[in-house]
């Protein structure tokens, strides 16, 4: 039996610094199920890695997601809306190559008008550029229905920064294709986004990514609670977002000067007057070929692929410019040498010489450069334990990370992160796999956090929580936080809609008798709303956290079905930001109070009989 690893994920789950080893791997026999990793760590002294960590269990992730390896210091939780509000300011001001922006729609009020003024006025001190250095690049994504709102509205923001940035700002616009017709004809402008919009939330400044559920709006950034991660200086994870909002981007609306929207020139199809077939279709493909793990993780002769069009459109001028483009990690082997062991190496851009893991450190790098070995024909010894050498290696014919740059960083790599998408209209369904199977792979060892600020989940993920032996706490908007509370018109009976889904999860689970196994918490403060989502999961007996999911869906059947979404799954052995996604989810946490059945037994907590029937009919809009 064969036993195949990927050795920096092994030695990631030790905590130890892959690239300050020589490893030796043993294989202790077939149906055992079980390596050792022996190595020798730059401190001295030989440690053994018996993988039967809970962490292993997640290693079939990286087969289904792109995955970067980073070191965990490189990883901020921004605590509030506040503090992400300074920072987005903060990193479009010292941004130099690139600004992207993908979120649902941008406010009007003055701190919105703040932070467009941050980013024109670096569009305005950037230089013009040299051959060696691009000017600032500036592309913003939003939904069409959403961002098009009202007479002053997310496009008339952006038409000061199009029309004096012409060749250097671009603002694309997604309509979803399921809004056509009688459908888009009879809703109503308020209502029209229930069909489907883009609802990604991923700011990319330089190398730097924030990613969010928060949108671009005043309340966002004052008093609207949210989760927050910002990770620094990784270009492979800036670059996989920069591609996938360029991607969404071409079958898009691009905005115009005088706030016309028009189709991309080389995506013809009308995304609710053509054909829909074959929109979706094409679109798919589009995305397929951006998200594919192959195209990232080390089978790369697809990676260095150039744009689909023979002219560069304006949104895509910056993620193919000279700047970025030594960030591909390309194969050049010969194709029958390919399956051959590759490892973490840099290629020295002045003496084109090797650079040893031993001598060199990385933040951020893709698993396609990490080695493999299949230690099952080992001849040379009959233990079947093989020394992995990385300097014999190095001298095999290994690709190299072909950089301009020198990585510098003397950090470990400790921190995997796999992004994870989902565009259902599209038929992309990553992140449903991904979380579905996280959720299924959380065993009677493990305690599960999981937030939705809006609370209706899916049949699946439902069925996932109720039958599970993991312990789940589960956190929600109480009606008083809920974003639609106090709205006018039907929409301020949306809270009432959301508790009595949640009044239906909570009868399931007691006639299960699962009320000590799963436990249902409601998320209170004055004058604030509640948006945070995501997941945060310990091993039992552990204080901090090994797994995360943060981002846009709220595990619904929006998120899975009708919108654009984006987020990260984040497996960390690094101590300082697991302590940060503790603090994240006690924050959270604390702020709630349990709820159970006697929650909804009182009089205000009540649905009128008419709202439970909107909500049985409707629940695949929420």
């Amino acid at each position: 039996m064969a036993c195949r690893l990927r050795s920096a994920w092994r030695i990631f789950l030790s905590g130890k610094q892959f690239h300050r080893c020589k490893s030796v791997v043993t294989y202790s026999g077939p149906g055992t199920g079980l390596c050792t990793v022996r190595y020798h760590s730059s401190e001295g002294g030989d440690v053994s890695l018996q993988s039967e960590s809970p962490l292993r269990k997640f290693e079939w992730i990286q087969k289904r997601a792109p995955a970067f390896a980073i070191s965990g210091e490189n990883v901020v939780i921004l605590p509030g809306p506040v503090e992400y509000f300074e920072e987005l300011k903060n990193q479009a001001r010292n941004a130099s190559k690139r600004v992207v922006l993908a979120s649902l729609y941008l406010g009007t009020s003055p701190k919105v008008q703040e932070l467009v003024d941050t980013i024109y006025q670096t569009c305005q001190t950037s230089s013009q550029g040299t051959q060696d250095k691009p000017p600032l690049k500036v592309h913003i994504l939003l939904d069409c229905t959403r961002g098009s709102r009202g007479k002053h509205n997310s496009r008339t923001m952006l038409l000061p920064l199009i029309k004096d940035f012409p060749d250097r700002a671009s603002v694309s616009l997604y309509h979803t294709p399921d809004l056509r017709g009688r459908l888009k004809e009879l809703i109503p402008e308020r209502y029209n986004e229930i069909i489907g919009l883009s609802h990604i939330k991923a700011y990319i400044f330089d190398d730097t990514v924030i990613m969010s559920g928060a949108n671009l709006s005043e309340s966002y950034f004052t008093n609207r609670q949210d989760r927050y991660i910002m990770v620094k200086d990784c270009p492979q994870l800036a670059d996989f977002f920069h591609k996938l909002v360029t991607t969404v981007s071409t079958f898009s609306f691009q905005l115009q000067q005088d706030d016309s929207l028009v189709l991309d020139p080389e995506f013809n199809v009308h995304p609710y007057e053509g054909d829909i077939t074959e929109f979706k279709t094409k679109a798919r493909t589009l995305v397929e070929e951006v998200i594919d793990p192959e195209h990232w993780n080390g089978n790369t002769s697809q990676h260095n692929h150039q744009p689909h069009t023979t002219e560069t459109k304006s949104h895509e001028l910056h993620y193919n410019s000279p700047e970025f483009s030594h960030r591909t990690l390309v194969d050049n082997r010969p194709k029958e040498s390919r399956t051959k062991p590759v490892i973490l190496l840099r290629q020295d851009a002045n003496s084109g010489s090797n650079t040893s893991p031993q001598s060199q450190h990385a933040t951020c790098l893709h698993t396609g450069a990490v080695q493999q070995k299949d230690i099952s024909n080992s001849s040379s010894n009959s233990n079947s334990q093989e020394n992995i050498d990385s300097e014999s290696v190095q001298n095999s014919g290994s690709t190299m990370y072909d950089g301009k740059e020198r990585m510098t960083s003397d950090l470990p790599l400790d921190t995997w992160i796999f992004p994870l998408v989902q565009m259902g209209p599209l038929g992309v369904t990553v992140d449903e796999e991904v979380t579905s199977g996280i959720l299924n792979t959380a065993d009677s060892d493990m305690e599960c956090y999981l937030a939705s600020g809006y609370f209706n989940l899916t049949r699946t993920y439902m069925d996932i929580v109720l039958r599970s032996k993991a312990k789940f706490n589960m956190l929600m908007a109480s009606p008083q936080v809920n974003g639609f509370y106090g709205a006018k018109g039907i929409s301020g009976f949306i809270p009432d809609s959301y508790t009595y889904i949640a009044k239906k999860f909570c009868e399931q689970r007691d006639s299960r008798g699962q009320q000590d196994r799963i436990q249902m918490y409601e998320y209170y403060k004055d004058n604030w709303t509640f948006h945070a989502k995501g997941l945060w999961i310990y091993q039992s007996g552990k204080k901090l956290p090994f797994l995360t999911l943060m981002g846009s869906p709220n595990f619904g059947h929006r998120s899975v079905h009708r919108d654009l979404e984006a987020q990260l799954a984040i497996i960390t052995t690094n101590e300082n930001l697991q302590k940060q996604l503790h603090q994240e989810q006690e924050r959270l946490y604390t702020q709630s109070e349990r709820v159970d059945k006697t929650t909804y037994q009182q009089e205000h907590r009540k649905v009128p009989l008419w709202v439970k029937i909107v909500s049985i009919t409707t629940r695949n809009f929420w």
